[in-house]
């Protein structure tokens, strides 16, 4: 598996090799690992295997980090949602 990060400097993209999947702790191959900051949902980390999840398997994932929010690639429900989980991590009602 492999974890994208965007750098602050010039945007330049680092990649690195995350431990074999049999390791606890580790993204299997069913899920992806998105990491947004709050509140702009501007995509911070993902997993290499992200557009196939969500659905846009065409998209290479590094291009994901030229979005200015995640929520351009959500539904409405989806963005309900995901907020509402978010508010719920938060401790907000």
């Amino acid at each position: 598996m492999v974890i994208l990060q965007q750098s602050a400097k010039k945007n330049y993209r680092f990649f690195f090799i995350v431990e074999p999947i049999h390791i606890p702790g580790a993204i299997q191959h069913h899920g992806a690992l998105i990491a947004l900051s709050l509140p702009s949902m501007k995509i911070e980390y993902l997993s290499d295997n992200t557009p196939a999840i969500i659905g846009l398997p065409h998209i290479q994932p590094d291009h994901l980090f030229e979005l200015k929010s995640f929520k351009k690639l959500l539904s409405d429900y989806q963005r309900d949602r995901l907020f509402k989980h978010v508010d719920a991590l938060r401790g907000k009602k």
